[in-house]
């Protein structure tokens, strides 16, 4: 049974008998059929119409099969159409060189109808294959220039979005007299979820710029998430607080203020916001000190390295991440810490916690304790030598002073560096130190 109905054969041969017993095989089996009794005919029809397979009679006055197949082969329009030869007995047919010019196949005379439908069959199927492969790597070439072409705009986009994003991030370093604030955010891609931002409240009427003793906000937050998703979150969240700090909330009232707030933004995608709140204030109890008022919604709870050395961390001080409107139902806890001259606070984001190196270690929470327990203020470094520089390829590297909150934050970096290495991560960094 023909399985290629419809599909035209050219026949060429110079004996009548021969296209007549060739078109009446081809023709019971669906086949169009287009006798042609020379090359010269044959070249013209071929390129005018070409049909899907030649047959083509090697013996013929003027120009021979093998010129025909030759010049078929040398255009770019018919090259691709099967030719097979035909050749009697008792004829001297080159085979090597039948090939050679582009002939994919022979058939000899008398002609048994069977052997001309099975290779003709076999060639319009191969054919077939081959412009079905064609049009596959032509569709797949324009698919992967299409894909190119998006990826191209898609990057475009995200280096916008991205010098969007951090245009929204305060300075690394606010020029405060009384406190020392140094920041650092390095994004796991190209947009992130983390943040950081502070803020100095107006200073007491008669109170001078340069004299100390004013009210600060510091906060570092984590929106959930990947990607575009999380970076919009992380912006919102971010322009809220700057928003909201004028009206000098507690740092329980912010919290509780954001989770309603956030909540039309986070829960179509099931998304929330990780969020640490310290406010400091002139301390009654000690002159130089300040009163820490802490409140957390899922963030990593503050590290607080004192003068003497020594490290305090409360793992307990925890709450609700924003934007699930569970911190608002039940409160946050606010938490109340005295801090000294010379005393730091280290802020930072999980991603620092669940920070990873080659051997898929996590650096933990008893790892990072360590690193600012090893920093000796003296020094402005920790108590060992590190092989690592310290890295600049986050949003805003630092100077790397020799002493205070710029030098803890350097030893921050270097040494959690040192732990992940080569490790690839896949979550944002941010690390905060404020020292009194």
């Amino acid at each position: 049974m023909n399985m290629n109905p419809k599909k035209t054969v050219l026949i060429v041969d110079d004996t009548p008998a021969n296209l007549h017993l060739l078109i009446k095989i081809l023709k019971q089996y669906g086949y169009k059929t287009r006798p042609m009794p020379n090359g010269a005919r044959a070249l013209l029809s071929v390129r005018k119409n070409p049909p899907d397979l030649i047959l083509l009679d090697i013996m013929m006055p003027g120009i021979d099969g093998y010129e025909v197949c030759q010049q078929l082969k040398a255009d770019e329009a018919t090259r691709d159409i099967p030719v097979i030869f035909l050749s009697a007995l008792n004829e001297v047919m080159d085979k090597v060189k039948a090939f050679d010019v582009g002939g994919v196949d022979y058939i000899t005379k008398p002609f048994q109808a069977e052997e001309v439908l099975a290779r003709v069959e076999t060639h319009i199927a191969l054919r077939n294959m081959q412009k079905r492969l064609q049009q596959e790597i032509a569709e797949r070439k324009q698919a992967e220039e299409a894909l190119q072409i998006a990826y191209s705009r898609m990057q475009d986009e995200l280096a916008f979005a991205q010098e969007i994003q951090y245009g929204l991030f305060p300075a690394p370093q606010p020029d405060w007299p009384d406190i020392e604030v140094c920041c650092y955010s390095l994004p796991a891609s190209e947009v992130g979820g983390d943040f950081y931002v502070y803020h100095a409240f107006e200073r007491p009427i008669g109170l001078q710029s340069h004299q100390k003793n004013g009210d600060y906000m510091v906060s570092v937050g984590d929106a959930s998430g990947k990607g575009m998703s999380a970076a919009l979150i992380m912006s919102i969240s971010l322009v809220l607080l700057q928003a909201v700090f004028q009206q000098k909330l507690s740092p329980q009232e912010l919290l509780s203020y954001l989770d309603t707030t956030l909540q039309p933004y986070t829960k179509p995608k099931h998304q929330n916001c990780a969020l640490v709140c310290v406010e400091l204030s002139p301390s009654p109890k000690s002159e130089g000190g300040y009163t820490m008022r802490v409140a957390n919604a899922g963030c990593i709870p503050p590290y607080i390295k004192r003068a003497d050395g020594s490290v305090e961390f409360d793992e307990e001080m925890g709450g609700f991440a924003l934007g699930q409107g569970l911190g608002a139902k039940h409160g946050y806890q606010q938490h109340t810490i005295e801090l000294s001259s010379g005393d730091m606070v280290i802020l930072t984001s999980d991603g620092v916690v669940e920070a990873n190196n080659d051997a898929d270690e996590m650096l933990g929470f008893e790892r990072l304790e360590q690193i600012v327990r090893d920093f000796d203020p003296s020094t402005g470094s920790g108590h060992g030598p590190s092989s690592v520089e310290p890295v600049e390829t986050d949003i805003f590297p630092s100077a790397g002073s020799e002493d205070g909150a710029e030098a803890m934050l350097e030893h921050l970096k270097r040494e959690v560096f040192a732990f992940t290495g080569e490790a690839e991560q896949h979550d944002d960094m941010t690390m905060v130190v404020v020292r009194i």
